[in-house]
């Protein structure tokens, strides 16, 4: 079995996402925007607001992921 980094999150596409009622999530808005780095890459990630779902749950999600 391969180990990971404590850090390392399951990945799972945006357009993959689902609410606890199976419903497909929908980006609503940009709340905000980070850079942060990885490694010696730098990633630009924006925190999205989903449709149907209040702002305490946005997430964070990679910026190109979003486009």
């Amino acid at each position: 079995m391969l180990a990971l980094p404590n850090f390392a999150k399951p990945f799972i596409h945006v357009t993959l996402l689902n609410d606890d009622k199976g419903r497909v999530l929908q980006p609503s808005i940009i709340l905000d925007r980070r850079k942060i780095k990885r490694s010696c890459a730098w990633l630009l990630e924006v925190l999205i607001q989903w449709k149907e779902l209040p702002e305490e749950e946005a997430t964070w999600e990679g910026e190109h992921e979003i486009q």
